[in-house]
């Protein structure tokens, strides 16, 4: 019996976590605040982030902004820094926009195959690897359901026969595998990863609840450390003329779930 206690004591001693973990920056004040507490930090490694919201929003670019601060940050500089564009959308000028110290140090990467996101951030925690790592988005990833479905529209269609859309259950159960994977993966190493979701509208949704939503279902609601929902809000104008010019919007985030510090919050901020 004594032996048994003895291995897994060292065991558990083996696996006792040395991380130090530190604060990255979102690039605003008020919104570190808000998730940490801090106002040079706001998102603590070892966790995974998800911002989510409809198009026009700013999700891509505050999540090239976290990138760019880590970029610009001596205590992230041995994080390797990934951007993984699964819906071809992200195309800034990185150099005029945030700066060439990010354009040289980011890694693109052009890929929406779910297994090869989840087997890249498994070899490289299993490497000993620190990185910040954005997904835009979420809903651009395909498993292999996924892909099989493109073929099977493709063949009914060249049959003449009608598709008959179902929902194909491995792309949530992968999606369970997957998010349980990468919180157990960077609690080892101190990273972050950034999972962009798109907002969708709940279309049977009561007068009650809540009329949005993202894809992911419960694995993202489990296994998320902080999510916010960010969308635009009103947009200042000025005339010159008979030409009218958008000159800054508000974006409006709402925390709905924080276990940085435990608060749930609303902010309302302005993008010039």
């Amino acid at each position: 019996m004594s032996k048994i206690k003895d291995e897994v004591e060292k065991y558990i001693n083996e696996k006792e976590s040395t991380v130090e973990y530190i604060y990255l920056s979102t690039g605003c004040t008020l919104l570190n605040v808000a998730l940490s507490g801090k106002y040079d930090g706001g998102l603590r490694t070892g966790t995974v982030v998800n911002p989510a919201g409809y198009s026009h929003a700013g999700k891509s670019l505050l999540a090239m902004t976290i990138l760019a601060e880590a970029a610009n940050d001596p205590a992230f500089d041995d994080y390797e820094l990934y951007m993984q564009d699964t819906e071809n959308g992200a195309v800034f000028d990185v150099i005029k926009f945030f700066g060439p110290i990010l354009d040289s140090k980011s890694n693109k990467i052009s890929d929406s195959a779910m297994e090869r996101f989840f087997t890249r951030v498994t070899e490289m925690t299993e490497q000993g690897k620190k990185f910040i790592y954005v997904l835009d988005s979420y809903d651009g990833l395909m498993c292999s359901s996924d892909r099989q479905r493109t073929k099977d529209i493709q063949k009914a269609t060249n049959d003449g026969k009608e598709f008959k859309y179902q929902d194909y259950p491995r792309r949530a159960q992968f999606g369970h595998e997957l998010c349980r994977n990468m919180v157990a993966a960077i609690s080892e190493t101190g990273s972050i990863i950034i999972n962009i979701s798109q907002a969708k509208d709940k279309l049977n949704a009561t007068p009650y609840e809540d009329k949005k939503r993202r894809a992911g279902g419960s694995a993202l609601d489990y296994y998320t450390h902080v999510m916010f929902w960010l969308s635009k809000g009103a947009t200042d104008t000025y005339k010159e003329g008979n030409v009218i010019f958008r000159d800054g919007h508000w974006v409006n985030f709402d925390i709905a779930k924080n276990r940085i510090n435990g608060r749930s919050s609303k902010l309302k901020l302005y993008v010039k």
